[in-house]
């Protein structure tokens, strides 16, 4: 969710520029847990599972790692399938 009068860019990017974005720390927002492992996998750094709700503000600055798949149906998927998706990476800059 972004804050009311919050506007933001979002630009895909590179996997290995996602890694150099988060090597110095962040704060992680995944909230699922087969997710978070996965992630942490392909970012070669740890990304702990965290289900909290977002409010984004002017100046914060989101890294997202997003499988790209959808299944049928709502429901948690397995980590072989979220291992088998192509994953997308996206910088999202908040104003």
């Amino acid at each position: 969710m972004l804050q009311k009068g919050a506007t933001a860019a979002v630009e895909e990017i590179e996997l290995e520029t996602a890694r150099d974005l988060v090597k110095d720390g962040f704060t992680s927002v995944i909230s699922h847990e087969v997710t978070a492992k996965v992630v942490s996998a392909v970012l070669h750094t740890e990304v702990v599972f965290n289900r909290v709700n977002v409010t984004l503000k002017a100046g914060d600055v989101l890294v997202a790692v997003i499988p790209s798949f959808r299944a049928e149906i709502a429901r948690e998927f397995t980590e072989e399938e979220v291992c088998a998706a192509p994953l997308r990476c996206f910088l999202i800059k908040v104003a």
